[in-house]
């Protein structure tokens, strides 16, 4: 039931005394999905023969809670051959709030065995707030420091619906960059 009593001065079976008149009703919406509007009635029925009983109608919508929610244009860098020592050309992930709020990011970082040798930079803050349906870029690079397949993680902590984001990187000598 979507709808329930949850107290009031009027008490099931309990008389009104003359003197007060009247009581209240205290009714609680609290929908069980969310979708269309809901609807139901509360009945007042009354001992007295000569008062007609009243039907409230009760009605309530049932709307979504406001989220942020990432939206990324990668899940995964793959990061071509480079040189030791030489910075690789800027590889671009564009960050969009697709949420109906804020989006407040924490902190943007990198993670892994070779997380010094992947550097972000972009528009992106490393702690500040994505408006709703907002985008931003993190341009992320990378600059081996010795031979061989390197790995890494961007790591985006903030309040989004599903928690920290974390973009695997790796260089091409490397099938995948699966976590």
């Amino acid at each position: 039931a979507d709808f329930r009593i949850s107290g009031g001065t009027c008490a099931n079976g309990l008389a009104v005394p003359a003197a007060a008149s009247t009581c209240t009703i205290q009714v609680i919406f609290k929908p069980t999905a969310v979708g269309s509007a809901r609807a139901a009635t509360l009945n007042i029925a009354f001992a007295e023969t000569h008062v007609p009983a009243i039907a409230m109608p009760l009605v309530g919508a049932a709307v979504a809670s406001p989220v942020p929610t990432i939206s990324l244009t990668r899940t995964s860098v793959v990061f071509p051959n480079t040189l030791v020592a030489a910075t690789s050309a800027a590889e671009t992930i564009t960050l969009t709030n697709a949420g109906t709020l804020a989006l407040d990011i924490t902190s943007i970082t990198t993670s892994g065995a070779n997380a010094t040798e992947f550097t972000r930079g972009g528009t992106c803050p490393n702690a500040g707030a994505v408006a709703p349906a907002a985008s931003c870029t993190i341009t992320y690079t990378f600059t081996p420091g010795d031979l061989g397949a390197r790995v890494g993680s961007l790591v985006i902590a903030s309040n989004n619906a599903t928690g920290t984001v974390t973009v695997p990187s790796c260089t091409s000598a490397l099938e995948s960059c699966a976590k």
